[in-house]
C-alpha cells in the first residue's frame, strides 16, 4: 500500500511516565505539543485527555471508551465548552475485524473515511479495542484461553516493530504510521504523518492512534494479570 508521500508532513515522539501511563507528545522541533492524562474508571472523566503543552495546559481533545463495546468517542476541544466541541465516532468495522475507522470533513468538503489497521496479521491477532477484558464477566471459553492469551500478550507487548497504519479509504494511501516503542524505555512510539491537512487533523490522528494503542495496552495488561 503506497504512502501519500515519502516526505514527512509532521512527526511526533510519544513518551510515557515511569510510574503512570500518562503520555507526553513531542513534535519534531522538540516542542512539548501535548500531555495526555490517562484515567481509569474515573466517573465523568474521559479515558484520555489531551492538554496543550504540559498537564496544566488547556484541554485540546478527549477520548471516551464505550463500555462493553469496541468503539470509542473522540472529541476535539474542551468539554467544559460543549458548544465548541467536535465529536467523531471511532468504530471497529466488524466483530472480528482489526480495522478501526473515523470519518471527518476536510476543508469544508465531503466527509472522508480513515482507517487504522495493523501492518501485519500477527499484531492484529494479539489484541483489539474491545473493553470486554475489563469486565468482571467472562465468556465460557475465557478460562481455556488464558494461557494462550498470556503468551500472546508477553510476546507482542515486547515487539518493538509493531506498527499501525492510517489509510485514506478513498485512495488507499497510507496517511500516517504509528510505531511502538519498547517496554524498556520511556518512548512509547513515534507517529509519522505524510499528508498535511492542518493542526486539527494532526490532533485527530494523534487521539485516535493513541486511543487504539492505549486500549490495546489495557487489554493485554488485564489478560496477563489473570
Amino acid at each position: 500500500m503506497p504512502r501519500s508521500t515519502s516526505r514527512l508532513a509532521s512527526q511526533y515522539a510519544i513518551t510515557h511516565s515511569l510510574f503512570r501511563h500518562d503520555y507526553d507528545i513531542i513534535s519534531a522541533n522538540g516542542k512539548h505539543a501535548y500531555h495526555v492524562d490517562n484515567s481509569y474508571l474515573t466517573p465523568g472523566k474521559p479515558d484520555l485527555t489531551f492538554h496543550e503543552g504540559d498537564a496544566k495546559g488547556p484541554i485540546a481533545g478527549v477520548c471516551k471508551y464505550r463500555h462493553f463495546s469496541s468503539d470509542a468517542i473522540i472529541g476535539l476541544g474542551d468539554p467544559t465548552h460543549p458548544h465548541r466541541m467536535s465529536w467523531e465516532h471511532f468504530t471497529r468495522e466488524g466483530l472480528l475485524s482489526c480495522r478501526y475507522s473515523f470519518r471527518v470533513k476536510l476543508g469544508g468538503g465531503r466527509a472522508r473515511t480513515f482507517t487504522w489497521k495493523y501492518s501485519n496479521q500477527m499484531s492484529c491477532s494479539s489484541g483489539d479495542l474491545s473493553s470486554r477484558s475489563s469486565s468482571p464477566s467472562q465468556s465460557p471459553s475465557r478460562s481455556s484461553s488464558r494461557s494462550s492469551s498470556r503468551s500472546r500478550s508477553s510476546s507482542s507487548s515486547q515487539n518493538p516493530t509493531e506498527k499501525l497504519e492510517l489509510v485514506n479509504e478513498s485512495t488507499q494511501e497510507v496517511i500516517a504510521e504509528l510505531s511502538s516503542g519498547t517496554s524498556f524505555f520511556r518512548k512509547a512510539g513515534q507517529l509519522n504523518i505524510y499528508k498535511s491537512y492542518g493542526t486539527q487533523f494532526d490532533l485527530l490522528v494523534l487521539v485516535t492512534g493513541l486511543a487504539l494503542r492505549e486500549k490495546l495496552r489495557r487489554t493485554r495488561s488485564n489478560s496477563g494479570a489473570q
